[in-house]
């Protein structure tokens, strides 16, 4: 008999009134839980090591930084590329902007290779 049929059963000895209530910890399985919470702490600790940093909020405040910062670049260096696109005549203008695009594309991706040797 599994917890489903015991958990009806019990549901129509009550007058068949559904009950609420969890399903019994036996028909839970913590096993692959434990397991992952296990993965979970030694990539943390390799993230640590890796990085420096002796806390997740800091390892997490680090990362928030480096992301401001590389977002930042990219909407600068796309603000410059498109002031410089305005002067353009209208019908080159739709394909400087792509271009404008791209570049931006390979400058943030140029820093964020950059930010990752660094390390």
């Amino acid at each position: 008999m599994d917890a489903t049929h015991t958990h009806t059963d019990a549901t129509q000895a009550h007058g068949g009134a559904e009950d609420t209530a969890p399903p019994p910890l036996s028909a839970t399985r913590l096993e692959p839980w434990y397991r992952r919470v296990e993965d979970l702490t030694e990539k943390l600790g390799d993230l640590t090591q890796r990085f420096g940093l002796s806390g997740t909020q800091r390892l997490l405040h680090s990362a928030h930084l480096e992301m401001e910062k590389l977002s930042g670049s990219a909407v600068y260096t796309l603000q410059r590329f498109l002031q410089a696109s305005a002067r353009l005549q209208p019908p080159h203008l739709h394909l400087q902007r792509e271009r404008d695009k791209e570049r931006v594309r390979k400058v943030n991706n140029n820093n964020n290779n950059n930010t990752s040797s660094e390390e």
